[in-house]
Parts: structure tokens; sequence; C-alpha cells
């Protein structure tokens, strides 16, 4: 009786051990999939600029963009969300230009920034951030 209570009680610390490593395992590709996502999106916004002044009226888009990933297995998606932050370092005038630092966060769980603290009880961190120095040269 008391070796199938050891047993019991070894093989419940095995499937809590498991258990911990699957979640572990999801939170880390998790990051590693926003990291990817939080660099292409910077990129993306460095590199398309010039038309962003044209289309929205700014020289960088802030709205939040969802993108479904297969980021766990190839049944079901997650979805991340980003969000670009410019904030202007310094500003020439039109004719020589802006300089931006612009950051870009990506997060997951909830469409909603500022939700992202909230949600995270027993989680850990669902965000990730990225940025750079961008200078958009005057018109």
């Amino acid at each position: 009786m008391l070796a199938v209570g050891l047993l019991g009680l070894i093989l419940l610390s095995v499937i809590a051990l498991f258990h911990s490593l699957l979640a572990s395992t999801s939170k880390s590709n998790d990051m590693t999939v926003a990291t990817a996502m939080a660099q292409q999106r910077l990129n993306e916004l460095v590199t398309q600029q010039p038309s962003y002044r044209a289309t929205y009226g700014q020289d960088f888009p802030t709205d939040v963009l969802g993108q479904a990933v297969y980021a766990h297995d190839s049944q079901s998606t997650s979805t991340f969300y980003s969000q670009a932050r410019p904030e202007l370092l310094k500003d020439d005038g039109p004719a020589f230009g802006r300089t931006y630092y612009l950051e870009v966060q990506v997060f997951w769980n909830t469409p909603d920034a500022n939700q992202v603290a909230a949600n995270r009880h027993q989680q850990g961190a669902q965000s990730v951030k990225a940025g750079r120095v961008v200078y958009v040269p005057g018109s």
C-alpha cells in the first residue's frame, strides 16, 4: 500500500513537471514569433515610410495590426498584434527632415496594448518591443 502511494506521488510530480515544461515551451514559442514579427514590422515601416505621408498624413501609421500565426502547432493559430509608436526626437523643418525613435510592440492574448499587463497573471511577459532611430528626409 505504501509503495502504491509513493508511486502515485511520483507520477503526479512527473505530470506536473511535464505540464510546466509544456507551458515554458509555449511561452518560448510566443516570444520567438513576437520578436521576429517586431523586427519584420519595424523593417516594413522604415522601408515603406515614403508612402505613409501620402496615405496616412503622418510619417508612420500607429494603428494596431493583427496577424494569425501557427506558433504552437499546425492545427491552431495564435493572433499576434503589433503597434508602432513613433517618438519625434528632432524636427529640422520641411527642408531638412525629422528624426524619430520608432518602436514596435508586438503583443498577444489581447488586441488592446493597454490590457497586456492585466492579462499576464502567472504567464509572464506577453509583449515584445523592438526599436530604432529613423531619419525621415524633408520634401
